[in-house]
């Protein structure tokens, strides 16, 4: 209803921004923060997460894509070989979205596979 109302929409904005500073900033000093921020890996990443491994020259790697890429590469679910080289991208986001990526969501079924090979479909016990 406020909205229909000539200059109450502007206070109600500038009340938000009032109350939530960072709100205010502009993206462009975000940004400048990000390009000069030093991020490091870690290693409570790792917990709940035992293909999770960190080299200090590649960075944040995943150890059953490693060992299953053959097998990724055949079933055309290999796009991204970004920790498989090494991710130094030190986001707990980036990691999220490899664990959701089809590729690992693969590679942990060919691991299951290889623990439990009576449990899984022939084709990933190898």
């Amino acid at each position: 209803m406020w909205k229909y109302i000539s200059g109450v929409p502007k206070v109600i904005e500038e009340k938000k921004k009032e109350k939530n500073p960072k709100a205010a900033c502009d993206s462009k000093g975000s940004k400048e923060y990000e390009k000069n921020r030093s991020r490091k890996f870690s290693a409570k990443w790792q917990v709940g997460r035992p293909w999770l491994q960190h080299d200090q020259d590649k960075g944040m790697i995943c150890k059953w894509c490693i060992e299953n890429k053959a097998t990724l590469m055949a079933h055309n679910v290999f796009n991204s070989a970004r920790f498989i080289d090494g991710c130094t991208s030190y986001k707990a986001e980036s990691i999220a979205y490899h664990e959701k990526s089809a590729a690992h969501l693969l590679a942990q079924q060919c691991h299951k596979a290889k623990i439990h090979p009576e449990k899984m479909p022939a084709n990933l016990a190898r």
